[in-house]
């Protein structure tokens, strides 16, 4: 994929295909797009926020927002040297972006980035191109029951899972980590096949696969799964097959002290994630 051409104007990198309609929607400066207050609120947080904007054509916009908060003590910013973890934020989510379009991988449009500030006081910011004509994956194999679509919605089932362990393989291949590889940040393309991985703010990139960063993601993967309906166990062994590259099911003795490791450590989420549920009813009542 040819890289885009960028211009610096008004605080923003911009790809200048998207100067234009910017201009035309007054959104063509970083003050501009930090302060906008229309659009759909698809998810707001504190430190976060992503807003839809109609663009006057097919595709909208995603404007993706992070505002600054309690800056990272000695000890997070020690973790994240040595672990090499990276900095979730918008300027790692474009170059991300980039970089994973740059690896052959299907990635939103980037159109704009800009930042300004330290600590508390940072802001940043990316804006990119709408992904039509897809599902997230965690939406979609729900549906592809015998009951509604017969042996072909299982046989398509089948065929996703399959993609989705093959992407995998690649994405950690290349030494690539999500540190978020939960099912919900899979959106697919049923026409072209297309697997689309979103939410790249805390993908990190390392000179080669390290497995504590490989489990983690294989883990959050396994435990979303087993949360999705019709993501059965053998769907989870039909994933690990493709994978590890293998025709059939058998594994050698290396292959299966990992995978022990990963169920154990999807277990370790699990429970976590019950204790969070469980705290924040007891927060609510």
């Amino acid at each position: 994929m040819k890289k885009p051409d960028f211009i610096t104007q008004n605080g923003l990198l911009i790809n200048k295909g998207f100067l234009e309609p910017l201009k035309k929607l007054n959104l063509d400066s970083f003050e501009n797009l930090m302060n906008f207050s229309g659009g759909q609120f698809v998810k707001e947080k504190k430190i976060r926020s992503v807003v839809r904007i109609e663009s006057g054509s097919e595709r909208g916009f995603f404007l993706k927002r992070h505002y600054g908060g309690k800056a990272p003590t000695v000890t997070e910013r020690l973790k994240s040297f040595f672990l090499n973890s990276g900095k979730e934020d918008a300027r790692n989510e474009w170059e991300m972006t980039l970089l994973m379009a740059s690896l052959g991988f299907p990635a939103p449009t980037v159109i704009a980035f800009g930042s300004s500030g330290e600590g508390k006081e940072e802001k940043s910011l990316t804006l990119t191109e709408e992904v039509i004509d897809t599902q997230r994956a965690s939406d979609f194999i729900p549906t592809l029951t015998f009951d509604k679509n017969g042996m072909d919605g299982v046989h398509e089932k089948r065929r996703i899972i399959r993609r989705l362990g093959s992407f995998a393989k690649k994405f950690h291949g290349l030494g690539l980590n999500h540190q978020d590889f939960y099912l919900v940040h899979f959106f697919l393309n049923q026409k072209t096949e297309d697997i689309f991985l979103m939410d790249l703010q805390r993908v990190c990139k390392r000179e080669s696969p390290v497995w504590r960063w490989v489990r983690k993601d294989l883990a959050q993967f396994v435990f979303s799964a087993m949360r999705t309906d019709n993501f059965s166990r053998t769907d989870i062994l039909r994933f690990t097959q493709a994978y590890l590259d293998k025709k059939e099911s058998g594994f050698n003795s290396g292959e299966k002290i990992k995978i022990k490791s990963i169920l154990k450590k999807s277990m370790q989420i699990s429970a976590h994630d019950a204790k969070l549920r469980e705290r924040s009813k007891t927060e609510v009542l």
